[in-house]
């Protein structure tokens, strides 16, 4: 899996500062998943609908609730503490 946050390289070679963390392997989240998982200090959510993975804080911006928790319903991420869905 590579991308944003995800490859483990440290800086990306740009020139833009940032630093890019491997958090999962492909495969490793099923389709319709989510889960949380730690890059550098950051708790995120990771997501994967279909072949498109996601990562974003891992903090509903409602109640405040672990999203990492949360579900995969028709492709929206629902937070687990409020039902409220958060982003596709």
């Amino acid at each position: 899996m590579s991308g944003a946050g995800m490859n483990g390289t440290g800086m990306n070679g740009t020139g833009d500062g940032l630093q890019w963390f491997r958090v999962a392997d492909p495969g490793d989240l099923d389709d319709g998943r989510v889960r949380t998982v730690v890059a550098g200090h950051r708790s995120l959510a990771l997501t994967r609908v279909g072949d498109r993975y996601s990562a974003l804080d891992n903090r509903c911006p409602h109640q405040g609730g672990p999203l990492g928790e949360g579900s995969i319903e028709n492709g929206w991420l629902r937070c687990p503490g409020t039902a409220t869905t958060t982003t596709r």
